[in-house]
């Protein structure tokens, strides 16, 4: 388990909002976001909220709206725990083709509340979402994996997606390794081996035109016993399009 965490953040002229697994939960939960930037055709932040009940992993999903009858599609997202509780945690943060989907796993004795987000826009030139192969997570084991957009693309966001729905297992970092990879950590401290997905978002940008950028925030230490936020923002008028935790 890591004890320093790092927000990074995928910016660009294009779009601008905090994504959600990348904000810090107070601002999430009262709606507090970054400096306005301009936005894409059809930009909208969607969310639904959930309720976890204790001693089970629970799915939540939410799905971008039709604008003027056209399908608007996930750049990003993610999912905010609102348990306090060390035994709540985040199973699984995953694109779906409308949209965006998580799971919450709560460990503890009482019930918890979680929300599902999804950055939506219309589709971008070369728009393409994609899931890699199984990767094997053992049980009591730590297993990180990347997966790569293809050449000359762009990411845009990220996730994963377990194969296990014991609240032992969990989604320790996911987070934009660099322009075109996203990277996961999984923790699977449960007695049965499982698998996980890696997810990613690309297109087609124009770096110079968009200032396309990936940005990083400054480490934040995660002492024993507790439970930390961190926060990173887009420099000048540039905008995030996606984010994650290392």
């Amino acid at each position: 388990m890591r004890q320093r965490a790092r927000v990074a953040g995928v910016c660009s002229a294009l779009v601008c909002l905090t994504v959600a697994w990348a904000a810090p939960a107070a601002a999430a939960r009262s709606g507090l976001a970054g400096p306005a930037s301009p936005k894409p055709a059809g930009y909208k932040i969607v969310s639904a909220d959930f309720s976890a009940p204790a001693g089970l992993d629970t799915p939540g999903s939410v799905t971008c709206p039709k604008i003027k009858g056209v399908q608007t599609v996930p750049l990003s997202g993610g999912v905010l725990n609102d348990g306090t509780s060390l035994q709540t945690s985040v199973n699984s943060s995953w694109p779906t083709a409308k949209g965006w989907s998580g799971r919450v796993s709560d460990a503890s004795a009482a019930a918890n509340g979680f929300t599902v987000y999804a950055v939506c826009a219309k589709k971008m030139t070369g728009y393409l979402q994609q899931e890699s192969a199984a990767v094997s997570n053992p049980a009591g084991s730590q297993n990180g994996a990347g997966y790569k957009c293809p050449k000359d693309d762009e990411l845009l966001g990220g996730g994963e997606l377990s194969s296990s729905q014991s609240t032992l297992v969990n989604l320790d970092s996911s987070w934009p390794a660099g322009t075109s990879t996203w990277y996961v950590y999984v923790n699977n401290a449960s007695s049965a081996a499982a698998t996980f997905h890696v997810y990613h978002v690309c297109a087609q940008l124009n770096v110079p035109a968009t200032g396309y950028q990936l940005v990083a925030g400054t480490p934040v230490v995660n002492a024993a016993g507790t439970q930390s936020e961190a926060s990173v923002f887009c420099p000048g008028c540039l905008s995030t399009i996606g984010g994650g935790l290392v």
